[in-house]
């Protein structure tokens, strides 16, 4: 893993901003949001691409970043990579 950056599980029903490099999958996801791009700060004032509804992600499956935003049905689970110090919420 690259120097500086940081790992943490997103499970069912939650959603993450920070600034991830990659999420990789675990089971058979559903993600129904995610925003790429860099974060910015206020995030607000960031300019992402929105995804919506990316269903049925296989266990394994690797997204690279950036990515600013993104969440998490209650199906399944995400390890997240990302920035350290650039967590800003799970809820």
């Amino acid at each position: 893993m690259a120097r500086g950056i940081k790992a943490k599980m997103i499970t069912g029903s939650q959603s993450a901003t920070g600034s991830f490099t990659q999420l990789l999958f675990s089971g058979s996801t559903t993600c129904p949001r995610i925003e790429f791009g860099n974060l910015v700060n206020p995030v607000d004032n960031g300019n992402y691409n929105l995804i919506t509804k990316l269903k049925s992600l296989s266990h394994g499956t690797y997204l690279d970043g950036p990515i600013a935003k993104f969440s998490v049905a209650a199906d399944g689970g995400v390890i997240a990579y990302y920035h350290e110090g650039t967590l800003i919420n799970v809820q």
